[in-house]
């Protein structure tokens, strides 16, 4: 049988790249749909954090699918993980030789390691460092969590590959809205003028980072169900 994946991703700015990439399609206004290698996927934008990715799984017909994958940004939590790496945190036993290939051919930075749940998105170093000396995880989300709560009595594996948009050691705007309201974002940086550096080096990095990412996925995604 063809492998049915389901990726899930929180705003627009990290699913539409790799609906552009893998060449997916609408089905609704937060699911796109298409076959890629010898399988088929579905992207979810679930919105940010556990509430929203809750809500939008919850509409989900049932389908089986045979992997989760939780993509888009992670926020460091050990000082020698950098902006641009992608931490992958895999199921035990699970076969990573796939995700190596892929990163290679990317040249991207994988790294392995687990990533944390947070409620909200951790702003100051000294907050982003001690969650991750209070849980030795390498990168923290909000939305992951709740994709392994819902794979769980479903027995589907989860995997987060995440690509890291700011080290632990560095500053985030508090406050900046984190969906997609560009018009509040527009807003926010009206509000804080002294944020705008912090807001461009962040703008920049994604838009750097993103198609590489995407290329990563596509070909691990294509490599899946080869004989």
């Amino acid at each position: 049988m063809s492998p049915l994946i389901l990726i899930a991703a929180a705003t627009r700015w990290e699913a539409a790249p790799l609906v552009r990439r893998l060449r997916l399609k609408p089905a609704t206004p937060n699911r796109f749909e298409g076959p890629v290698g010898n399988g088929s996927v579905v992207l979810l934008q679930t919105g940010v954090g556990p509430a929203r990715a809750s809500e939008a799984l919850s509409a989900l017909k049932e389908q089986r699918f045979s992997l989760i994958l939780s993509t888009g940004y992670a926020g460091a939590l050990q000082t020698d993980l950098r902006a641009g790496a992608v931490i992958a945190d895999l199921p035990e036993a699970f076969d990573d030789a796939a995700l190596r290939s892929a990163a290679a051919s990317a040249g991207l930075d994988l790294r392995f390691g687990r990533i944390t749940h947070s409620d909200r998105e951790l702003t100051r170093p000294d907050e982003k460092l001690a969650l991750g000396k209070e849980t030795g995880a390498c990168a923290v989300d909000m939305e992951t969590a709740v994709l392994r709560d819902w794979a769980r009595p479903l027995q589907i594996p989860v995997c987060a590959v995440r690509i890291i948009s700011d080290a632990a050691d560095e500053h985030l705007p508090s406050g900046f809205p984190a969906d997609d309201n560009l018009s509040a974002q527009c807003a926010y940086a009206l509000r804080h003028p002294l944020e705008l550096p912090v807001l461009a080096v962040l703008a920049f990095r994604q838009w750097r980072s993103m198609p590489r990412y995407s290329l990563f996925l596509e070909k691990y995604l294509s490599s899946l169900g080869e004989p």
